[in-house]
């Protein structure tokens, strides 16, 4: 099946394997209600599934619909047409559109926190080499798939309704290119199960990938998926809200690395895991977040210390990297806060109170020890200790050459 998966045309990709999983693991993360009810209901699993994937269709067949269907200015028109033509609760074909959507920011989340955090460790500690010749998002969905499972290809759906929101957004794609895009993306799960199965295929990938091979299910690592299910699951609350007609804003922060009140004793900051991370619950406007002041952080006893602030996608991103200038200080409290007027892209959210999240360079205690840790004063739905997903999509098979498009980090 492995060899005769790789004479595929060149539009064969990777990463929908990853995908998939984060998704599954978030249902787990979803605290009982309704939209734990709704992600239960029979019928629902393949949309979110087929949803989970669409994002990556584009890529694969060359056309910018898979760009934009990573980011919330397109999410956002299909979340307004599923509440405009199909409303709670969702007894309907709507119950497939609400669940395919949510699998589309589930795709787009992941990516965006992956990269932030796990990707760019590494590059850190990854060889060079590898980065130029070999896909890391590859690479990592067939580790991954080799230790948590293959991925199961569902059957194939997408919402046609997406064609005329494509155009809104002056893009114009066809039906055939779209479907065509989907197929591709059950082979690419069809390869990764195949080579996830076959040893020296897996030593392979893992030898171009060491660092990032070995760490996707290592809980002190930020970045891995089991990590990512836990934002993703807060993020889908975001997007219920939004479907009952809230603004998705109530609780701006979603999730935080460290975790508020958590430990982060790496003191160098040269060192990527020196750095902090905000994911936010809507997408952003940069020049609000990036303006001096508007992100601090100063030690419990109100000594700034400086730190650069960078929205890591730019434009329409959840995800804020704070990397501090100098070293953290020893055995210190410290406090990042969120200072008001921050607002989404669309300037639908604007941060109107401050949102201060703890954090300590104390060593953790040891397991028989008492937890004394920092107070937990947070203005976050959610908080996380990581997040990411082997995820992406380039092939390095002969006759394959694809690779998932990242926006250059801003």
């Amino acid at each position: 099946m492995l060899a005769a998966l790789a004479l595929l045309p060149s539009a064969l990709a990777n990463g929908q394997t990853s995908h998939q999983w984060i998704s599954l693991m978030a249902i787990d993360h979803v605290p009982r209600g309704e939209l734990a009810d709704f992600l239960a209901q029979e019928g629902v699993h393949d949309a979110l599934m087929n949803g989970t994937m669409f994002p990556d269709g584009g890529y694969a067949v060359g056309d910018d619909y898979g760009e934009m269907a990573h980011w919330e200015p397109t999410q956002d028109l299909y979340l307004d047409w599923i509440r405009a033509n199909h409303p709670p609760p969702y007894d309907d074909v709507g119950a497939r559109h609400v669940a395919f959507l949510l699998g589309m920011m589930s795709h787009g989340m992941a990516d965006q926190f992956y990269d932030a955090t796990f990707m760019e460790r590494s590059k850190a500690w990854d060889p060079a080499e590898s980065w130029a010749c070999c896909s890391m998002d590859e690479a990592t969905d067939v580790a991954y798939a080799a230790v948590q499972g293959p991925g199961i290809v569902p059957p194939k759906w997408w919402p046609e309704e997406l064609l005329p929101i494509f155009v809104t957004n002056g893009h114009t794609v066809t039906y055939e290119l779209v479907d065509r895009g989907q197929a591709f993306l059950g082979l690419a799960i069809a390869y990764v199960g195949a080579a996830s199965e076959v040893d020296t295929t897996v030593e392979r990938y893992t030898a171009e990938f060491p660092w990032a091979c070995t760490h996707q299910d290592d809980p002190e690592v930020v970045g891995t998926p089991a990590h990512e299910a836990e934002f993703v699951a807060a993020y889908w609350q975001v997007i219920w809200d939004r479907l009952h007609g809230g603004d998705g804003w109530s609780s701006p922060v979603i999730g935080t690395q460290p975790e508020a009140g958590g430990w982060q004793v790496v003191l160098d900051h040269t060192n990527v895991d020196s750095r902090l991370a905000i994911v936010f619950a809507r997408g952003l406007d940069p020049a609000t977040v990036e303006a001096e002041g508007a992100i601090t952080v100063a030690t419990a006893g109100g000594v700034p210390s400086p730190v650069g602030v960078n929205v890591y996608y730019g434009w329409a991103s959840h995800v804020v990297n704070i990397a501090p200038l100098e070293d953290w200080a020893v055995d210190t409290d410290y406090v990042i806060t969120v200072h008001p007027g921050i607002h989404t892209y669309d300037s639908a959210g604007t941060v109107a109170t401050a949102i201060t999240v703890p954090f300590t360079t104390r060593a953790p205690p040891l397991a028989d020890e008492p937890q004394d840790a920092p107070a937990q004063a947070c203005g976050c739905a959610a908080g996380g200790s990581a997040a990411g997903t082997g995820l992406g999509f380039a092939a390095t098979l002969t006759l394959l050459g694809l690779g998932r498009r990242r926006r250059p980090a801003a």
